[in-house]
């Protein structure tokens, strides 16, 4: 088990917020902990991380598909193994409203990015939560009905 001081790991975090998340943190934390930078693409995690490494932070890419229970499951007993706990996980990761798709073939994703994908962090990262630690959920209306249109509210209604 590696000891570093402070452990974190940022969902969504190859661009924009969860970026600027793990930016912030590497920036705080200098050689004193990890930080795990997280996206379902390889690449994109691998290159985002490259261009931090370029500014002199350390973060460590990591692959990791908040839709996939098992995906995040198994993250969680890696970073276990490894550390033993965790400091901050920030829940970042979403999906968005793509242009020219209908909402209707949209909302399933939606819905297990944005709504699911936060549970599935809560569920098997929140155990790991060092003393004194936080999750974070960052969320935004693409997580509510209210982001969809009126029209598919009674899609996304859980059935009896």
């Amino acid at each position: 088990m590696v000891s570093d001081t402070r452990i974190g790991l940022v969902t969504g975090a190859n661009q924009g917020l969860g970026r600027a998340v793990v930016a912030g943190l590497a920036r705080a934390w200098g050689g004193q902990g990890t930080v795990y930078l997280t996206g379902r693409d390889r690449q994109r995690a691998g290159e985002a991380a490259a261009a931090l490494a370029r500014e002199g932070l350390r973060v460590v890419p990591q692959v990791c598909d908040v839709r996939d229970d098992e995906a995040v499951h198994a993250l969680a007993r890696r970073i276990a193994d490894r550390h033993g706990g965790v400091d901050f996980v920030d829940s970042n990761a979403t999906a968005a409203i793509s242009p020219g798709i209908p909402y209707a073939e949209q909302v399933d994703d939606l819905i297990d990015t944005n709504n699911l994908g936060a549970t599935r962090m809560i569920r098997f990262f929140g155990p790991l939560l060092r003393r004194g630690g936080r999750l974070v959920v960052t969320a935004s209306d693409f997580g509510t009905l209210a982001g969809l249109p009126a029209h598919l509210h009674p899609a996304s209604t859980p059935r009896r």
